[in-house]
């Protein structure tokens, strides 16, 4: 943190004496909050004082996520807050936003009214899970046929909600219509016995 430092002097006079705001007597002071600051300085009696106001500029949190992790095919917007600022990013670019949409460490500075600030974020683009349930296929009613989905590691929606890794099909299952940019479907008709 910046921390300001004042000095009041007075090189003509021999007997100076200093008073500060809070009481204190040195010939300087540090500043580590905003507000405002007074000294009255006494030079063989002739009594001076000056008056300052200290102001922080406080930026808000640049990036309000950490690290983060997307899929393959998607972007993130990084947006450097503060409207009205200038804007420096890692690629030398000016705009407030940046769009990603591949894996690296992405930064920006900030600068308004003088102050600066900067922040780093890493995204990660990976590939998502690749799913095969097969060929569409026939079973007679009363067989079964278990489908498995693959990537041991995945997390699974099936169309009837549940989240194994596998699914026993029973009877007349139709797929159509689950919702899944990743999900593979499979068509089981009923056969006649």
């Amino acid at each position: 943190m910046f921390v300001p430092h004042f000095s009041a002097s007075s090189s003509c006079a021999a007997n100076v004496s200093y008073t500060w705001q809070d009481g204190s007597t040195n010939d300087n002071f540090s500043v580590s909050q905003p507000g405002k600051y007074w000294v009255s300085v006494n030079a063989d009696g002739c009594l001076a004082s000056d008056t300052i106001k200290i102001d922080y500029l406080s930026f808000n949190k640049i990036f309000p996520t950490n690290d983060t992790t997307l899929c393959l095919g998607n972007s993130i917007i990084l947006n450097g807050g503060n409207p009205g600022a200038n804007y420096l990013w890692n690629d030398n670019s000016h705009a407030q936003m940046l769009t990603v949409n591949q894996s690296g460490k992405y930064w920006v500075t900030v600068t308004t009214n003088g102050c600066s600030a900067s922040d780093t974020i890493v995204c990660n683009f990976i590939a998502g899970p690749v799913i095969n349930l097969g060929n569409d296929t026939t079973i007679c009613e009363g067989q079964k046929l278990i489908l498995h989905a693959g990537n041991n590691t995945a997390l699974y929606l099936w169309n009837n909600n549940t989240t194994a890794d596998s699914l026993l099909v029973l009877k007349y299952i139709n797929f159509f219509g689950c919702s899944s940019f990743i999900f593979d479907s499979r068509f089981i008709v009923p056969g006649n016995s």
